[in-house]
This record gives C-alpha cells, sequence and structure tokens, in this order.
C-alpha cells in the first residue's frame, strides 16, 4: 500500500456500545491494515518484537475495551 493510501484513524469512528469482538470487527474494517496506517500527518508502522507484551489481537482488545 502506497503511503498516500494508508487510512487516517482519527476519522474513524467506532460504536462504544457494541462488544469488544464487533468493536474490533468494526475498527478492522475502516483501518484495513492494523500495522500501516496515519494519524494526520504522521505515518505509523505497529512492530511487534514478540518478547515482551501481547500479541497485537491482545493490545487491540484492551484498547477496544476503553469507553470513549
Amino acid at each position: 500500500m502506497k503511503e498516500r493510501e494508508l487510512v487516517d484513524i482519527k476519522n474513524i469512528a467506532v460504536d462504544t456500545r457494541g462488544s469488544v469482538a464487533a468493536r474490533m470487527k468494526s475498527y478492522l474494517a475502516a483501518v484495513g491494515d492494523p500495522y500501516r496506517f496515519r494519524v494526520g500527518k504522521t505515518h505509523v508502522s505497529v512492530v511487534f518484537s514478540g518478547r515482551e507484551g501481547g500479541t497485537l489481537e491482545s493490545e487491540l482488545e484492551k484498547i477496544c475495551m476503553r469507553k470513549g
């Protein structure tokens, strides 16, 4: 995917009334590639080393559990 085609996550709205699974599905459908996106003019590439912390799925679940 070319840099200019990256989704700007500032424009993604996820309904926080749904279940965590529904929020994750909605976010993933909107962002496309959860490892590469933009926040405004800032390009973001997510990398997990696998040494510490969780998986992408567990980290997204933590984010989606937040209300507002």
